[in-house]
């Protein structure tokens, strides 16, 4: 690897923002089967929706039990990120979520609300559809 190539990589690596961290955190919780990953990302009440599952106001370890309940249910999970944005405090992700379900490949829309809090960002809803 040239030096500029390696300088390249140092400044991309180092130059991840709090919010790209969590995004990248979020994508892997839910391809690993691992909600227990982001529950230090969620707020004191985070609003869940779950298809028709789970919906309303629940706390961090709630939350995580839920999420838990669902990734398990969905053999080979695979996220993708979509689109992500922050402004002034507020960001958001939108996903696709894909599993297989009795031999068919599934999708749903994923979306993510996050609030900044100081230097970090906190997950305040999430919406799996």
């Amino acid at each position: 690897m040239t030096k500029t190539a390696t300088i390249l990589l140092f400044v991309y690596l180092f130059s991840q923002t709090a919010f790209d961290k969590i995004a990248n955190e979020v994508e892997s919780a839910f391809s690993e089967n691992k909600a227990s990953d982001i529950e230090n990302f969620l707020s004191g009440k985070v609003y869940l929706e779950i298809g028709q599952s789970a919906e309303g106001y629940f706390s961090p370890s709630q939350c995580v039990k839920i999420l838990n309940g669902f990734l398990k249910k969905h053999a080979l999970p695979f996220f993708r990120i979509k689109t992500k944005s922050r402004k002034n405090g507020l960001g958001y992700i939108r996903a696709k979520f894909y599993y297989s379900e009795n031999i068919k490949r599934i999708s749903r829309d994923v979306f993510i609300a996050l609030k900044k809090s100081g230097d970090n960002w906190q997950i305040t809803q999430m919406t799996i559809k």
